[in-house]
């Protein structure tokens, strides 16, 4: 996927209510949401996945991203066909 990909699916009509938090993240992050996820998505700023986690219909995660460096990311956020994109930061 490209960010102009991601940058696409922002503007999509079909998304849906979610909330990822804490923004900027430390080492976790949060996310809740409206609809049972298929899937969850990190891309970094040049398109490339860097985390991918099978969502198994849960609307609640905290996902450990320690691992990855500081940087600018987006979180796509897929259920059904309906989808979510965030950008979040890791200082």
């Amino acid at each position: 996927m490209k960010l102009k990909d991601v940058q696409t699916a922002v503007e999509n009509p079909r998304t849906f209510t979610t909330k990822i938090s804490p923004n900027p993240i430390s080492n976790f992050v949060n996310i809740k949401s409206e609809s049972p996820l298929d899937l969850i998505h990190i891309y970094n700023t040049n398109g490339k996945l860097v985390h991918k986690t099978n969502g198994n219909k849960e609307k609640d995660f905290k996902i450990n991203l320690e691992a990855l460096p500081k940087g600018v990311y987006f979180v796509q956020l897929i259920s059904k066909n309906k989808q979510s994109t965030q950008r979040i930061l890791k200082p």
